[in-house]
């Protein structure tokens, strides 16, 4: 089983692709898919105390293997840089607040495809 700085380190590649909060989690819930590592796609809130809310926002949470972390590469960004918000791979901690209104099944090699800019096969295994 990879620890997390491998899934940290192997995802850092996609977290440069160009695509938003919801491109974001379908390029990493595909790769995931791929690697047979359990998670769930996730869409809903963000809020981070004294920073803000984002109401419609999506994220990865890893699977049993992890309990606990959340994989979100868009949230920083999203909310102008603010070092109190959370990006990559990690637990939450309190003053971040994940609250889940939907859980989706989004990997598809297709639209990974799309997104990246590249077939699947071309990013290196776990």
């Amino acid at each position: 089983m990879p620890t997390i700085e491998e899934i940290t380190a192997w995802l850092a590649r996609a977290s440069r692709f160009r695509v938003g909060c919801d491109g974001m989690a379908q390029v990493t819930s595909t790769l995931l898919q791929r690697e047979g590592l359990a998670h769930s796609t996730c869409r809903g809130e963000l809020a981070v105390q004294g920073v803000g809310t984002l109401s419609n926002h999506w994220w990865v949470e890893l699977g049993w293997q992890y309990p606990g972390y959340v994989i979100d590469f868009r949230a920083r960004e999203a909310m102008g840089g603010a070092p109190e918000v959370p990006a990559g791979v990690f637990v939450p901690g309190p003053h971040q607040v994940y609250t889940r209104r939907q859980v989706l099944s989004l990997a598809n090699h297709g639209a990974y495809e799309v997104l990246a800019g590249e077939p699947l096969s071309a990013y290196p295994p776990l």
